[in-house]
């Protein structure tokens, strides 16, 4: 039985591996991470950003359903009753296609205040009633690192990072925001955790977790890059 222990640092080795030679030089957008935010909790907010899945390059797709055939018993007994296709095929208007985690019926517009119209009443398999995200859950229970089975994308929510030739490493606001249509009013700056707040704290002080991890990743230090920059003249 293959071991989905070997990665360094999560459990998708290559994309780590791609995340380090992509983004060893890349430009951190220093002015995008003074941006107030407030740190999201997953009982309040339920969990909202997940509620179309999350699509997976192959690695993060065979990764997946392998833990789920490993780990069917742990799921149930977290009250998941996963379908027998836990991976789909999907396109979201041209922007994103392939392999995601399929979704369920989730009625968020009647469980939350605020919730955005434009985002449907549906659910990731893997996020459970409370707003918890079953893959984080089992990462815990096996004494590893939270975010270890969970999707990059994912705990990287709302930071933006490019992997192309000339990509940078930014978090996007209400003016570049990336997933706005005439019919659909934005996807990062709309969730809880990526909405502008007036009282909040800068960005890189929320987000040090996501930062540390990121940069845990590819070998540096992104808050205090981001701290330097900002005492800068």
């Amino acid at each position: 039985m293959r071991d989905l222990r070997e990665g360094r640092v999560t459990a998708y080795p290559a994309t780590e591996r791609q995340f380090r030679t992509r983004l060893a030089g890349a430009p951190v957008s220093v002015r995008s991470f003074s941006r107030p935010l407030e740190r999201c909790s997953p009982f309040a907010c339920l969990g909202m950003c997940c509620y179309d899945g999350v699509y997976l390059d192959d690695e993060a797709a065979d990764v997946i359903e392998l833990v789920v055939q490993q780990e069917g018993a742990f799921f149930r007994k977290a009250g998941l009753e996963l379908p027998k296709q836990v991976v789909i095929d999907g396109d979201w208007r041209g922007m994103a296609s392939g392999k995601k985690t399929a979704v369920r019926a989730r009625p968020f517009s009647i469980l939350l205040l605020n919730h955005p119209k434009h985002f449907n009443d549906t659910s990731c398999i893997f996020l459970l009633d409370d707003g918890r995200c079953g893959l984080q859950n089992l990462s815990l229970s096996r004494d590893l690192h939270p975010w270890y089975y969970k999707p990059f994308t994912c705990w990287l929510h709302p930071i933006s990072v490019s992997l192309d030739e000339g990509g940078q490493i930014c978090l996007p606001d209400e003016h570049s925001e990336p997933y706005r249509f005439e019919d659909y009013d934005g996807y990062v700056t709309r969730t809880f955790c990526g909405q502008t707040r007036a009282c909040g704290r800068p960005a890189y002080e929320v987000l040090q977790e996501e930062l540390h991890f990121l940069g845990r990743i590819i070998d540096r230090d992104l808050a205090g890059e981001i701290r330097q920059g900002n005492a800068t003249p």
